[in-house]
């Protein structure tokens, strides 16, 4: 018999709907691409997806169904891990034994990204917060720390030193050093007193590049779709001469003289994607320098990095309606489909909420703390100075008033 198949006007294929804008019949793939029809210019499909807003909502309350039994996996078993949290245990253990297995005392000053990830730091004028994820805490197994006037030693039973580094200053030994473990040993905070108020440490350890892993980075970044525009503050004396800028594949080293070298790693996909993953196109990118004026009113040459984007993969022209996939929207990992948006590096990433109690520990002591801008924040893009309890965001305005309410019960 004969049967009557309606095709697609752009590609051929059966057609399975209808373009609500010119009335075209087109297939499932061709409404990721866009068409034109008569006196209807070039335009993306416009279709009637029945049933969409209900698998969208599925999709969160299977995720949220994920969370919630993870969650009562934890209760019912405090040793209890999920795949990826084993995965991160194993990841750092490697790196943790290798490391001090080819470097042996080298490993003191070496910065490794695998075990920095676990661990982020502020400063105020008289102390240093250190907040570390500890990936295998267990509640029924002891964490030991061992700080001393340089090296700070940090490692859960049974397991390599998750930090062991020689620290980039001293600390005052008149002065204890506060520590505070969570009941499941998963987090640990501690205070490190300076041995001289108001030093402005650069690094938290020796061997660091300039800021690494703090919450204040030394420079200000601002991303559109197109690049991504990298500010650091340089003395008023330096000249084009002065400055060195190296863009890899990889990640970005600035130079000044007399100026502590800084290096960035650029974030990058996990497993496949990220061998065909660019983050920037190195024949495009520049800098320059610029007069400016510091916030203390300081004048300051600013050196602006602009790293461009490469452009839209074929691919992504054709299935993505010409959006670059790049860390302002690929999905954040067990985070559900609303979940995207990572730094631009990866030395920046906060992956274990380590920021919201480093800007808790500095607003109690200081009366304001820096809030870096999260992932896909629009808004202050360089981050912001919260300087009132209202200002602060939900959640560090929660651990504020959880160390409040600690003081109150130690008074």
């Amino acid at each position: 018999g004969t049967q009557l198949v309606v095709t697609c006007e752009v590609c051929g294929r059966p057609a399975t709907t209808e373009c609500w804008t010119c009335k075209m019949r087109i297939c499932e793939f061709c409404t990721l691409k866009r068409h034109w029809k008569g006196r209807t210019g070039l335009h993306w499909p416009l279709v009637n997806a029945p049933g969409k807003m209900l698998g969208e909502l599925g999709r969160k309350q299977l995720e949220a169904k994920r969370v919630e039994d993870a969650q009562r996996a934890a209760l019912e078993d405090p040793r209890h891990r999920t795949d990826e949290e084993l995965r991160r245990i194993r990841d750092y253990k490697e790196a943790a034994y290798r490391l001090h297995d080819q470097l042996g005392d080298r490993a003191l000053v070496t910065y490794d990204l695998r075990l920095a990830r676990h661990w982020m730091w502020a400063q105020t004028p008289g102390f240093v917060y250190v907040a570390v994820h500890v990936p295998d805490g267990y509640e029924d197994e002891e964490l030991y720390f061992e700080p001393s006037e340089r090296v700070f030693r940090l490692q859960a039973e049974g397991s390599p030193p998750l930090v062991h580094r020689l620290l980039a200053g001293p600390l005052d030994p008149r002065r204890a050093v506060e520590t505070f473990v969570t009941q499941d040993k998963r987090y640990f905070t501690a205070a490190l007193p300076k041995a001289r108020p108001g030093e402005r440490w650069r690094r938290l350890f020796e061997g660091d590049p300039d800021g690494a892993r703090s919450l204040r980075p030394p420079y200000a970044l601002e991303e559109t779709a197109e690049e991504a525009t990298v500010v650091v503050p340089l003395p008023p004396w330096t000249e084009e001469g002065d400055v060195r800028v190296d863009v890899t594949r990889s990640g970005m080293e600035v130079g000044a003289r007399g100026q502590p070298a800084l290096r960035r790693e650029f974030w990058r996909p996990e497993g496949r994607e990220a061998e065909e993953f660019e983050a920037v196109d190195l024949a495009q990118w520049h800098w320059h320098l610029e007069d400016d004026v510091a916030h203390d009113g300081e004048p300051i040459r600013a050196l602006h990095v602009c790293l461009v984007r490469p452009a839209p993969t074929g691919r992504e022209v054709k299935w993505r309606k010409g959006e670059r996939q790049d860390n302002r929207n690929w999905e954040r990992d067990g985070g559900g489909p609303s979940a995207r948006g990572w730094r631009f590096f990866a030395d920046d990433e906060d992956e274990f909420g380590l920021e919201d109690t480093l800007a808790a520990l500095c607003f109690l002591e200081t009366g304001e703390a820096f809030l870096p801008a999260k992932p896909g924040e629009a808004a202050a893009p360089a981050g912001r100075t919260a300087r009132r309890p209202q200002d602060l965001p939900p959640g560090v305005r929660r651990l504020l008033e959880q160390l409040l309410e600690g003081e109150e019960r130690e008074a």
